[in-house]
């Protein structure tokens, strides 16, 4: 009998998070719409990862639609901001491997090495960007170089992130019926689950530095 009840308790709690994730999703989806897609995805993105962080931080009986909404509003033009630096250097890596190194490749060859690096970084960069904003209040370009510091302080960590978001990629890419209703809020839960164990880590080390 207790079995039975708690394969119940399992199965109803498991129902819960698809629903709270269901809904975060649509939220996103919706929210960036309203922002015209590229205005939005940025602080859609943003108030997602801020929702997700409660729930991390075992904070479950939050406000889903109000948290988002007032995150999405504070954040607007400041995450849209660094959103296009993001862009930019994005654009320009993708510039260099799509166009460039067809018209040089000579100088494509011995700069690979600079480039793989290059790749690396920004790949770093993106996973541990949103986690960053929602948990820390930072000078502005800071958000730019503390999520790198991050990555970095926890390779281990950092591995385990990019290999479960790719499963969960995967997984969305052999279904995906499922995309529009859990893509952005499932990995949005994987990046930032991690992203606030090397938070911890990095803090208590920081403690016992001071101490």
């Amino acid at each position: 009998m207790n079995e039975v009840k708690g394969w119940q308790v399992g199965l109803t709690k498991a129902c819960e998070w698809i629903m709270r994730l269901l809904y975060v999703n649509l939220l996103w989806i919706g929210f960036t719409i309203i922002g015209l897609g590229v205005f939005g995805l940025f602080p859609a993105t943003t108030a997602m990862f801020a929702v997700v962080r409660k729930w991390v931080m075992q904070e479950n009986d939050i406000p889903i639609f109000k948290t988002f909404w007032r995150t999405y509003r504070a954040e607007f033009f400041k995450v849209n901001g660094l959103g296009v630096i993001l862009f930019f250097i994005g654009f320009s890596i993708y510039f260099y491997l799509k166009i460039y190194h067809y018209d040089n490749q000579l100088v494509y060859l011995f700069s690979r090495p600079l480039l793989f690096v290059a790749i690396i970084y920004y790949y770093a960069l993106v996973m541990f960007f949103f986690p960053t904003y929602v948990h820390y209040k930072l000078p502005f370009l800071h958000y730019l170089k503390a999520p790198l510091m991050f990555s970095f302080a926890s390779p281990l960590r950092t591995f385990l992130m990019i290999i479960m978001a790719s499963s969960v990629y995967y997984f969305l890419i052999t279904f995906p019926g499922l995309q529009p209703f859990l893509a952005g809020s499932t990995l949005s839960l994987v990046c930032m689950f991690v992203a606030h164990k090397v938070f911890l880590k990095v803090e208590r080390k920081k403690l016992s530095m001071e101490a």
